[in-house]
């Protein structure tokens, strides 16, 4: 019904232009009568061509008059950088009685780069053209890179989570080789078209590979690229912190391994792949599931009051046995005693238990699951459980033993304090603490400062004070905030160092934030903070130049899209 209205109306607006033509038909003055050869460029022109289809590139030029033969000039336009690429003729010549000569350009194609895409430029002189038709007509050459597909594979995403509270998704993606570049993966549109928390406008519109060097396979590189993605911050590019590795037909990463760029935010690369989790699953890969999932249960006691740690484990489908063993302390963020502890399980220096997987299934949930149990009794302390899976061959996989820390609590025992301090102050104080110089504007920024043990979950979110007193006024906790809107910190460095800081920059003048922490420790113990901070007023010569309360930190930037 809409369409069909629009199109009456029209009509009925060309029938009225018709009537008031015949009132005045008697003053219709003529067109002026073409002067020129008439030359131009055909509406049906490609203008955009692949260069690896043709030997050169005809560009067909019209004339409306099929008279004695002509010549017009034609000046072309090329970036300068690329002039040396391309041939272009400065004119075309119609032979008697023809109305189409082609424009023929030719290419070197040794310096041709490729997937670049050349913009020429070709204007007829104006002495030779006609107003009823087209006198310039820009072009896009470009060669394609010889891709070819291998097929879909799988792409899990950890990078757009650095700055965005999204999940990390895992989508089919098609992948390629570049024949002429042996050693690179491209992977198709991952970022663009196929990224499932883009929106139109979101990203281009063009294909984009976002390209792998796998040549080393424990070496893994991806080149500093654009992905093709602007979420309203400038062209997102990604790099690499830390080699990756190529293994069994899995590209991985470690965490904060990759690196991330959005210049219309703040400067410089923040890093990616926060959780480790970035994967890409080549084709035709037969995934095998290794993993193990430790968690503490509690403890049992027998009659004579002695205790034993019971640890609860989701296992991989291919797990066929599971090694297992105790150790005192917390070795959770400690490399060096972990693989101590693998070596004294595998050499049966340190006392161990192996059990079967097979008769261990929970169809309800469609996972593994069964219950490990201390092989023997321990004191009240901190502990750790090491267990390493086998496959059915036998074969320990290292690379996914897990270890799970937990305090064993006994009869009549008391649990110790939480061991967990936090402190705001300003960054040029956190960095005065290393003995640095901070040199930051204390109108527009702050740090804070922590130190603890044992720490088993961390729950943070970082916003102005006001905002946390309004939901704080309305009955909510601190604890309610962190869970609610705090981000998971990483706690490998307080664990492994003993203390942690982190520092913003871009904050409002004369604004009170609080930093909001939810932290529970592995002996159960649990606490909530809220730490504020006041930025110092801004000069007036500074106002002016404040634009955003943006906040930049160390290793997360929480965005909203």
């Amino acid at each position: 019904m809409k369409r069909f209205f629009r199109i009456f109306a029209a009509v009925a607006l060309v029938c009225t232009t018709l009537v008031a033509c015949e009132e005045k038909f008697d003053n219709y003055d003529p067109a002026t009568p073409e002067t020129t050869a008439q030359v131009y460029f055909s509406n049906e022109a490609a203008t955009t061509i692949n260069l690896a289809e043709v030997e050169a590139v005809e560009i067909p030029v019209m004339r409306a008059v099929n008279g004695a033969g002509i010549t017009a000039n034609i000046t072309a336009t090329v970036d300068a950088e690329y002039a040396d690429v391309f041939t272009i003729p400065s004119s075309v010549t119609f032979a008697d009685g023809e109305t189409v000569a082609n424009l023929v350009i030719t290419f070197d194609r040794e310096k041709i780069v490729y997937d670049e895409t050349y913009a020429v430029s070709l204007q007829i002189a104006a002495d030779m053209i006609t107003d009823y038709g087209k006198d310039l007509i820009n072009l896009n050459l470009k060669y394609p890179a010889p891709y070819e597909s291998l097929g879909e594979g799988l792409f899990r995403e950890d990078i757009m989570t650095t700055f965005y509270n999204v999940d990390n998704v895992e989508y089919k993606v098609e992948i390629f080789e570049n024949l002429n570049t042996p050693g690179y993966v491209y992977l198709k549109n991952v970022y663009t078209s196929l990224y499932p928390y883009n929106e139109p406008g979101d990203y281009v519109t063009d294909d984009v590979y976002l390209a792998i060097n796998v040549s080393n396979p424990d070496q893994v590189i991806i080149p500093r690229q654009k992905i093709g993605l602007n979420w309203g911050y400038g062209d997102v590019e990604i790099a690499t912190a830390e080699y990756g590795t190529f293994k069994d037909g899995i590209i991985t990463f470690p965490a904060n391994g990759l690196l991330i760029c959005m210049p219309e935010y703040n400067e410089g690369f923040y890093y990616a792949n926060g959780s480790g989790k970035f994967r890409v699953v080549m084709p035709g890969t037969v995934m095998t599931d290794y993993s193990l999932n430790l968690a503490y249960s509690g403890i049992r006691v027998a009659a004579d009051n002695s205790v034993r740690p019971v640890v609860d484990v989701v296992f991989g489908a291919d797990v066929a046995e599971i090694q297992y063993a105790v150790v005192p302390g917390n070795i959770s963020y400690d490399g060096e005693a972990l693989a101590e502890t693998l070596a004294g399980m595998f050499d049966e220096s340190l006392v161990s238990a192996t059990v079967a997987a097979a008769d261990q299934t929970d169809d309800e949930e469609g996972l593994l699951q069964m219950e490990l149990v201390g092989a023997e009794a321990v004191e009240p302390g901190i502990y750790s459980m090491v267990a390493v899976p086998y496959n059915a061959d036998g074969e320990a996989q290292t690379a996914d033993a897990s270890v799970v820390a937990f305090y064993v609590n006994s009869v009549n025992t008391e649990i110790p304090e939480m061991d967990f301090n936090f402190m705001t102050m300003s960054a040029n104080d956190l960095f005065a603490m290393f003995g640095e110089e901070g040199g930051f504007d204390e109108s527009s920024s702050m740090a804070w400062f922590a130190t603890g043990s044992n720490i088993k979950s961390w729950k943070m979110i970082t916003t102005t004070a006001a905002s946390v007193q309004a939901v704080l006024d309305k009955g909510a906790t601190l604890k309610d905030i962190a869970l609610a809107n705090g981000s998971d910190w990483d706690l490998s460095y307080i664990n492994g160092y003993g203390y942690d800081y982190n520092y913003y920059e871009g904050l409002a003048p004369a604004t009170s934030y609080m930093v909001v922490s939810y932290v529970e420790d592995i002996l159960g113990n649990e606490t909530a903070i809220g730490a504020v901070y006041t930025t110092a007023p801004a000069a007036e010569a500074d106002k002016q130049a404040i634009k955003s309360n943006v906040v930049k930190v160390k290793n997360v930037n929480v965005l909203v899209k």
